[in-house]
C-alpha cells in the first residue's frame, strides 16, 4: 500500500512545486513545462509500476488499488489547485507565444 502511495505523492508534490515556481517566475513558460512534465510522468509511472510489480514481487492487487486511488485523488487535487493558482495570477487562460 505504501509503494502505491509513494510515487503519486512524490510526483504530485514535485509537479506542484514546478507549477508554483513557473507561475511566479515566468508564467508564459507554464504550458511548455507542464507538457514536458506530463511526458516525464508517463515514462516514470510506467517504469515505477513495472519495477514494483516485476522486480519487487509485491502483491499486485493492493498495490494497484492504492496506486490508482492516490493517483486519481492527487490528480484531481492538483487540477483544482492549478485552477486556483492560475486565477490568482489574473489569467483566464494561459497562451503560448
Amino acid at each position: 500500500v505504501v509503494l502505491g502511495m509513494a510515487a503519486p505523492l512524490g510526483v504530485g508534490l514535485a509537479t506542484i512545486w514546478l507549477v508554483e515556481h513557473t507561475a511566479r517566475t515566468d508564467i508564459q513558460k507554464l504550458i511548455g513545462r507542464m507538457t514536458m512534465a506530463f511526458m516525464v510522468k508517463l515514462v516514470f509511472y510506467a517504469a515505477y509500476v513495472s519495477i514494483a510489480l516485476g522486480t519487487l514481487a509485491i502483491d499486485p492487487i493492493p498495490f494497484a488499488l492504492s496506486f490508482t486511488l492516490y493517483f486519481v485523488t492527487l490528480q484531481i487535487t492538483e487540477a483544482l489547485y492549478f485552477k486556483t493558482l492560475v486565477s490568482q495570477c489574473g489569467l483566464d487562460a494561459v497562451t503560448v507565444n
